[in-house]
Protein backbone atom coordinates (compact mmCIF):
# COMPACT_ATOMS: atom_id res chain seq x y z
CA UNK A 1 0.00 0.00 0.00
CA UNK A 2 1.52 3.37 -0.89
CA UNK A 3 2.73 5.80 2.34
CA UNK A 4 0.00 8.61 0.59
CA UNK A 5 -3.24 6.19 0.59
CA UNK A 6 -1.94 4.94 4.43
CA UNK A 7 -2.44 8.59 5.22
CA UNK A 8 -5.43 8.93 3.75
CA UNK A 9 -6.58 5.95 5.48
CA UNK A 10 -5.06 7.19 9.07
CA UNK A 11 -6.58 10.41 8.93
CA UNK A 12 -10.72 8.45 7.94
CA UNK A 13 -9.65 6.70 11.00
CA UNK A 14 -9.18 9.66 13.10
CA UNK A 15 -12.09 11.31 11.86
CA UNK A 16 -14.58 8.09 12.49
CA UNK A 17 -13.25 7.70 16.06
CA UNK A 18 -13.83 11.38 16.63
CA UNK A 19 -10.02 13.15 16.73
CA UNK A 20 -8.71 14.99 14.60
CA UNK A 21 -5.04 14.95 12.59
CA UNK A 22 -5.15 18.56 12.62
CA UNK A 23 -6.25 20.29 15.79
CA UNK A 24 -9.51 21.19 14.92
CA UNK A 25 -12.55 19.17 16.87
CA UNK A 26 -15.72 18.00 15.28
CA UNK A 27 -17.92 19.90 17.18
CA UNK A 28 -16.79 19.39 20.69
CA UNK A 29 -17.88 21.84 23.06
CA UNK A 30 -15.08 21.38 25.45
CA UNK A 31 -12.65 24.71 25.40
CA UNK A 32 -9.50 24.06 23.23
CA UNK A 33 -6.19 23.85 25.33
CA UNK A 34 -3.50 26.18 24.56
CA UNK A 35 -0.78 25.17 22.42
CA UNK A 36 2.06 23.73 23.88
CA UNK A 37 -0.36 22.77 27.30
CA UNK A 38 -1.95 19.43 27.96
CA UNK A 39 -4.25 18.12 29.76
CA UNK A 40 -3.62 17.93 33.27
CA UNK A 41 -6.07 14.84 33.94
CA UNK A 42 -6.02 11.48 32.46
CA UNK A 43 -8.99 9.81 30.43
CA UNK A 44 -10.11 6.29 29.78
CA UNK A 45 -9.40 5.11 26.83
CA UNK A 46 -11.12 4.01 23.80
CA UNK A 47 -10.07 1.76 21.34
CA UNK A 48 -11.56 1.49 17.19
CA UNK A 49 -10.20 -1.86 15.07
CA UNK A 50 -10.03 -0.54 10.83
CA UNK A 51 -9.34 -3.34 8.28
CA UNK A 52 -8.65 -2.06 5.23
CA UNK A 53 -7.72 -3.92 2.12
CA UNK A 54 -6.26 -3.24 -0.97
CA UNK A 55 -6.41 -7.00 -3.29
CA UNK A 56 -5.69 -9.57 -1.19
CA UNK A 57 -3.50 -6.88 1.32
CA UNK A 58 -5.16 -6.39 4.74
CA UNK A 59 -3.90 -3.08 7.12
CA UNK A 60 -5.15 -3.67 10.10
CA UNK A 61 -5.16 -0.22 12.01
CA UNK A 62 -6.00 0.42 15.86
CA UNK A 63 -6.68 3.94 16.77
CA UNK A 64 -6.53 4.89 20.39
CA UNK A 65 -8.14 7.73 21.73
CA UNK A 66 -9.60 9.68 24.95
CA UNK A 67 -12.70 8.80 25.93
CA UNK A 68 -15.69 9.17 28.35
CA UNK A 69 -15.57 7.29 31.19
CA UNK A 70 -13.72 6.28 33.99
CA UNK A 71 -9.32 6.44 33.76
CA UNK A 72 -7.19 3.31 34.50
CA UNK A 73 -7.71 -0.59 32.87
CA UNK A 74 -7.68 -1.61 29.62
CA UNK A 75 -9.28 0.40 26.28
CA UNK A 76 -12.68 0.19 25.90
CA UNK A 77 -13.95 -1.38 22.09
CA UNK A 78 -15.92 1.95 20.64
CA UNK A 79 -16.12 4.07 23.84
CA UNK A 80 -17.71 7.49 23.34
CA UNK A 81 -14.75 10.23 22.49
CA UNK A 82 -14.50 12.20 25.16
CA UNK A 83 -14.74 16.50 25.25
CA UNK A 84 -12.07 18.08 23.72
CA UNK A 85 -8.88 18.34 20.74
CA UNK A 86 -6.32 16.28 20.99
CA UNK A 87 -3.19 15.58 19.40
CA UNK A 88 -2.66 12.93 16.79
CA UNK A 89 0.31 10.29 18.02
CA UNK A 90 1.17 8.07 14.76
CA UNK A 91 4.08 6.04 14.70
CA UNK A 92 3.85 3.41 11.71
CA UNK A 93 5.62 6.08 9.36
CA UNK A 94 7.10 9.22 11.83
CA UNK A 95 10.51 9.71 9.78
CA UNK A 96 8.21 9.72 6.63
CA UNK A 97 6.39 12.77 7.91
CA UNK A 98 9.84 14.72 8.76
CA UNK A 99 11.78 13.63 5.40
CA UNK A 100 9.80 11.75 2.12
CA UNK A 101 6.36 13.49 2.72
CA UNK A 102 6.96 16.66 4.86
CA UNK A 103 3.84 18.01 7.09
CA UNK A 104 4.59 21.48 8.73
CA UNK A 105 2.15 21.23 11.01
CA UNK A 106 4.02 17.97 13.03
CA UNK A 107 5.04 19.98 16.35
CA UNK A 108 6.71 16.90 18.06
CA UNK A 109 7.73 13.69 16.51
CA UNK A 110 8.66 10.61 17.62
CA UNK A 111 10.54 7.82 15.38
CA UNK A 112 10.08 4.32 16.67
CA UNK A 113 12.76 1.44 15.42
CA UNK A 114 12.82 3.71 12.46
CA UNK A 115 15.35 3.70 9.14
CA UNK A 116 16.63 6.49 7.57
CA UNK A 117 14.57 7.63 4.81
CA UNK A 118 16.61 10.86 4.02
CA UNK A 119 17.41 14.32 4.34
CA UNK A 120 14.92 16.45 6.85
CA UNK A 121 12.67 18.66 5.26
CA UNK A 122 13.22 21.98 5.48
CA UNK A 123 9.67 23.05 6.62
CA UNK A 124 9.30 20.47 9.19
CA UNK A 125 10.24 22.63 12.58
CA UNK A 126 9.56 19.51 14.88
CA UNK A 127 11.30 18.67 18.10
CA UNK A 128 11.94 14.74 17.47
CA UNK A 129 12.49 11.87 20.38
CA UNK A 130 13.96 8.90 18.49
CA UNK A 131 13.65 5.29 20.45
CA UNK A 132 15.42 2.29 19.27
CA UNK A 133 16.53 -1.22 20.98
CA UNK A 134 20.40 -1.62 19.89
CA UNK A 135 19.58 -5.51 19.17
CA UNK A 136 16.82 -4.74 16.68
CA UNK A 137 17.40 -7.61 14.08
CA UNK A 138 14.53 -6.12 11.93
CA UNK A 139 15.52 -2.49 11.59
CA UNK A 140 19.06 -1.58 11.76
CA UNK A 141 19.91 0.51 14.91
CA UNK A 142 23.05 2.48 12.89
CA UNK A 143 20.16 3.74 10.33
CA UNK A 144 18.10 4.91 12.82
CA UNK A 145 21.33 6.73 14.49
CA UNK A 146 22.09 7.96 10.67
CA UNK A 147 18.59 9.64 10.46
CA UNK A 148 19.17 11.10 14.31
CA UNK A 149 22.21 12.52 13.47
CA UNK A 150 20.57 14.76 10.23
CA UNK A 151 17.92 15.99 12.51
CA UNK A 152 18.24 19.34 13.88
CA UNK A 153 17.76 20.20 17.38
CA UNK A 154 15.77 20.05 19.72
CA UNK A 155 15.74 16.16 19.49
CA UNK A 156 16.94 13.34 21.66
CA UNK A 157 17.29 9.63 20.63
CA UNK A 158 16.82 6.55 23.60
CA UNK A 159 18.22 3.50 23.44
CA UNK A 160 16.91 0.64 25.05
CA UNK A 161 20.08 -1.48 25.70
CA UNK A 162 19.71 -5.14 24.46
CA UNK A 163 16.26 -4.31 23.32
CA UNK A 164 14.49 -5.83 19.94
CA UNK A 165 12.26 -4.24 17.35
CA UNK A 166 9.34 -3.58 19.90
CA UNK A 167 10.71 -4.80 23.65
CA UNK A 168 10.45 -1.51 25.05
CA UNK A 169 6.65 -0.90 24.32
CA UNK A 170 6.58 -2.77 27.36
CA UNK A 171 8.67 -0.73 29.52
CA UNK A 172 7.26 1.97 31.40
CA UNK A 173 10.23 4.68 30.94
CA UNK A 174 9.09 4.50 27.11
CA UNK A 175 5.66 6.15 27.37
CA UNK A 176 6.80 8.34 30.40
CA UNK A 177 9.85 9.53 28.28
CA UNK A 178 7.12 9.93 25.17
CA UNK A 179 4.98 11.71 27.03
CA UNK A 180 7.07 14.05 28.88
CA UNK A 181 8.77 14.89 25.24
CA UNK A 182 5.32 15.46 23.39
CA UNK A 183 4.12 18.00 26.43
Amino acid sequence: MQRRTLLRLSAAAAAGAGVSLLGSGQGHTAPVNPLGTAPTTPFAVGVRRYDWRRGSRTLTTYVYYPATGTPGGNPVTNAPVADGVFPVYNFMITHGLLTSWPDSRIISANPQSCVDMGSPASSVRAKVLFVHGDRDSTTQYSSARQAYSQMPAPKAFLTFVGGSHTSFWSDRRFPNTAVDWAR
